[in-house]
């Protein structure tokens, strides 16, 4: 039996401002994606399906990993997997975790 996704609009911000925009809209149920590893099996299963479908991978304050200027650890939300496994700013706790669940 294929399973089929419910209809939805997809939206991609460049800012910060449009995605709190889009979330505060009231009349817009919005599901944020990441990767969509979780979101995509519910839709299909009825679970939950939301209207919009907002990607938050355009938004540049989200993306990276850089040291502040207290020498913390700064990673943005939207930073893959992969690119925290592979960094060498990130504490090699951290690293190994995120290589862990990344995917290749």
């Amino acid at each position: 039996m294929t399973m089929h996704l419910p209809t939805f609009e997809y939206v991609t911000p460049s800012t910060l401002d449009e995605a709190t925009s889009l979330l505060s809209d009231t009349g817009i149920d919005v599901a944020i994606v990441g990767g969509g590893t979780d979101l995509v099996p519910k839709m299909k299963r009825g679970q939950t399906s939301p209207s919009t479908l907002m990607s938050l991978a355009h938004i540049e304050e989200m993306q990276g990993i850089r040291i502040d200027a207290g020498g913390n650890c700064i990673i943005g939300a939207s930073t893959r997997l992969s690119d925290i496994a592979g960094s060498p700013l990130v504490p090699s706790v951290v690293s190994d975790a995120a290589a862990a669940l990344a995917s290749p």
